[in-house]
């Protein structure tokens, strides 16, 4: 199946996968609805509700409907066109003038370099060195610094210090660690 194919049957499955969530959303409504009803409700909450009810039907109809029209008759070959004449244009244009994705399998490491000063750095990235996927490796912090707080039992009751580390080994050996600011007892 080629690309394009994929591309024509996401948008028409797209449209279905609305009208399911939309069916959804009308059954859950239907069920409050009836629940209220075998109670007996009434009074001004309830109108409310009733008239809340019956506006997402009214409105979700619509919506399925044209959605339904919309497997039939659609836009989908001009959007296709469009889409194909934008990437064209992209490949047109110099990746030095825009941010590449670290992981990008066929333009990795020749965009415009990402200015690091403006996105706030968290402690415990100096511990992580990424594997290209953005996925860290199995690697343990150094030993902290300060007297800290350790989530192995044998600190266990320990207070930490105020400002120090706090670190915490998690099931398969994964560690993290964060300075923390306690307050003062």
């Amino acid at each position: 199946m080629g690309g394009d194919a994929i591309v024509t049957r996401q948008a028409q499955q797209a449209r279905l996968a609305d009208n399911a969530m939309y069916l959804f959303a009308l059954s859950a409504a239907l069920s409050d609805m009836d629940r209220q009803l075998r109670k007996g409700a009434s009074g001004v909450a309830f109108e409310k509700d009733r008239a809340a009810f019956e506006h997402l039907f009214d409105l979700l109809e619509i919506r399925i409907q044209q959605n339904l029209g919309l497997l039939r008759r659609n836009a989908d070959e001009s959007m296709r066109r469009a889409a194909q004449a934008t990437l064209r244009y992209v490949d047109t244009l110099p990746n030095r003038d825009y941010y590449i994705h670290e992981a990008s399998p066929v333009a990795k490491g020749t965009g415009k370099p990402v200015q690091k000063e403006h996105i706030k750095q968290f402690p415990g990235d100096r511990y992580v060195t990424a594997g290209g996927d953005g996925a860290p490796l199995n690697r343990q912090p150094p030993a902290p610094k300060r007297s800290g707080f350790s989530g192995d039992a044998s600190m266990r009751g320990r207070r930490p210090q105020v400002g120090g580390p706090v670190c915490f080994t998690y099931r398969g050996g994964a560690s993290a660690c964060q300075v923390v600011k306690l307050p003062v007892a």
